[in-house]
């Protein structure tokens, strides 16, 4: 992805005050990449100092947080906003923030909504309220991504991505949202949605097959999609989220039906370097931040798109 521009680098220079609304990811994911950007104060419920202070790497930031008595009190006193919340929690903070005007920069965690219907009605209310939006899907920041680009505008007969892991919620037992695909969870809606949003930037608009693997206890733990575009290879994707060993890799067949491996790594991240102890994808997170001063229709046309593959994918899953 390009390198933070001048405009973007003025941006935080000037001090852009966002609040953080997520114990979670919000914590050791947005804020060390917020701070990492030279941001303003970082506004922060009273709520979650506990919470950063349970937490070696985080501590050191508490002196460079702003805590404020609420969230509320934190998005009055902000100009932009990062929702770090699951996707039904997501929805219902939306009125709140169309609702205060002096948010300009909106960055929402994916999946943007439950299911994609919800999601489309979403951001249809986030485009239409001179808002700069921003989703995070992480995987269009990632090392690997601009080899992808490449290779899907190369006379190859079809593109492979391979994504195998271990979900931490099916080592841990957890019951959890993001198991549960009517909540925005699932091998689809919370891992599979990176890999859309990624084909979407790649031009692809159409799902040719898409079928899912289920357990005996009907949860899906396994994806296969194939996908097709102008001017582009066959692009096939699979997701297993229940294998012991990580793989995640791209491959590639060309003209004469040779099969070559061009990428592999343990996990999307696994390049990513974190020197003082922070999460691996405070990188791309900072790279995501940074893309403010990019052409908004642009974005909101990749989520658009992003959302009809979604759709599509899951109409041809049978789900």
């Amino acid at each position: 992805m390009p390198a933070i521009s001048e405009s973007d680098k003025k941006m935080w220079d000037d001090g852009a005050r966002f609040a953080v609304i997520g114990s979670g990811f919000g914590l050791y994911g947005y804020l060390p990449a917020l701070l990492r950007l030279g941001s303003g104060p970082v506004l922060l419920p009273e709520k979650y100092r506990p919470i950063l202070l349970a937490r070696d790497e985080l501590r050191p930031f508490d002196s460079r947080v702003h805590w404020q008595p609420s969230i509320e009190a934190a998005l009055a006193r902000a100009d932009g906003v990062v929702l770090a919340v699951p996707p039904a929690a997501q929805v219902e903070w939306l009125p709140a923030v169309l609702h205060a005007d002096q948010l300009r920069r909106v960055v929402l965690e994916k999946p943007l909504a439950p299911s994609p219907e919800i999601a489309v009605r979403t951001l249809a209310d986030l485009a239409c309220c001179e808002r700069k939006i921003r989703v995070g899907y992480t995987f269009l920041y990632a090392d690997w991504y601009p080899l992808l680009l490449g290779l899907c505008v190369r006379p190859l007969r079809r593109v492979m991505l391979r994504w195998h892991f271990m979900a931490d919620h099916i080592v841990k037992n957890k019951e959890i949202w993001k198991r549960h695909h009517a909540l925005g969870g699932g091998v689809v809606r919370f891992y599979g949605i990176h890999l859309l949003a990624v084909l979407a930037s790649l031009d692809y608009a159409r799902v040719s097959q898409s079928r899912l693997a289920k357990s005996g206890e009907g949860q899906a733990l396994g994806w296969q999609a194939t996908f097709a575009g102008a001017a582009r290879p066959e692009f096939e994707v699979e997701v297993l989220i229940n294998v012991p060993v990580s793989e995640f890799s791209i491959a590639v067949v060309d003209e004469l039906g040779q099969t070559q491996r061009v990428y592999a790594a343990a996990s999307p991240f696994e390049g990513a370097v974190s020197s003082d102890g922070q999460d691996k994808r405070v990188t791309v997170l900072e790279r995501l931040l940074g893309s403010f001063d990019s052409d908004d229709a642009g974005y909101v046309s990749l989520y658009r798109q992003t959302h009809a593959l979604w759709a599509n994918a899951e109409q041809l899953a049978g789900v």
